[in-house]
């Protein structure tokens, strides 16, 4: 059976990770609040020479560039072996 996709324009994708997060915090009895980060998952290795920071700035920099009225921020997490890479998104204007 075929799965039919489907799409969110990314101006509501953050308000949509937000309300998510709301439910659970609803139904869980927590306080989970923060910046969403979207990106990449990495292993150290899979850069090379390359600094994450810079690499970060670089995807940052490629989504900005596709994506009117759109603030980001470029953000590495590391930990665990791994590296996480991407931006934070802030609330679009629209």
């Amino acid at each position: 059976m075929a799965t039919k996709v489907k799409q969110i324009a990314l101006k509501d994708l953050d308000s949509t990770i937000q309300d998510s997060i709301r439910a659970v915090n609803a139904a869980k009895g927590l306080r989970l609040k923060g910046p969403i980060i979207i990106g990449i998952v990495l292993r150290p290795d899979q850069l090379g020479d390359l600094k994450a920071e810079a690499v970060a700035k670089q995807i940052t920099s490629g989504v900005a560039g596709s994506v009117r009225d759109v603030r980001l921020t470029p953000k590495v997490v590391l930990g665990d072996g791994i590296i996480t890479m991407g931006y934070i998104m802030r609330q679009l204007q629209v």
